[in-house]
């Protein structure tokens, strides 16, 4: 008795054509371990797919809508300069940060004298006084006069100013 001739399985691009799905699908299943030779395994696949992606499907589509309409809306209120850039914000953020540390530090140079032989009480009301005071200064600097950033974040801050008026 001679053995029958194993027959070759047939080629991806075969099998792409016969089944209609297609070669990179069943490249990927290939490597999920799905054995795509074998008719019963395929069929299992293919209908697993379906029957998943119906639902699926209708709620990527809307997962996928809503992130679209919050990335216009982000748009719009850039355009309508109601919506600051970060990097803005950020850079402005950094400088009033730079410039509040070389404030304190030059008013803890400036106190020091202030402070020698004083009680507590006394020590706490030049404290506050003195923060108080470079608070103020640092409130009213103009970080960056005329820009474009600078009348961006005062119109800003002056609608969130109406409307927690209007709301209190």
């Amino acid at each position: 008795m001679t053995a029958k001739p194993k027959s070759k399985p047939p080629s991806l691009a075969a099998l792409a054509r016969s089944s209609g799905i297609s070669r990179e699908t069943l490249r990927v299943w290939k490597s999920q371990g799905i054995d795509i030779f074998q008719p019963e395994q395929l069929l299992a696949r293919i209908e697993g797919k379906k029957g998943k992606s119906t639902g699926q499907l209708a709620e990527l589509k809307e997962e996928k809508l809503r992130l679209e309409c919050q990335r216009l809306e982000a748009i719009i209120l850039r355009e309508q300069e109601l919506l600051i850039p970060t990097e803005d914000v950020l850079a402005v953020a950094k400088l009033v940060g730079l410039t509040a540390r070389l404030i304190f530090r030059e008013m803890a140079g400036a106190i020091i004298n202030q402070l020698d032989g004083r009680t507590q009480s006394e020590m706490y009301r030049i404290l506050r006084k003195e923060i108080d005071s470079r608070l103020t200064q640092i409130s009213e600097m103009d970080f960056m006069p005329d820009s474009p950033l600078a009348k961006r974040l005062e119109k800003k801050i002056a609608s969130y100013a109406k409307r927690f008026q209007t709301s209190n």
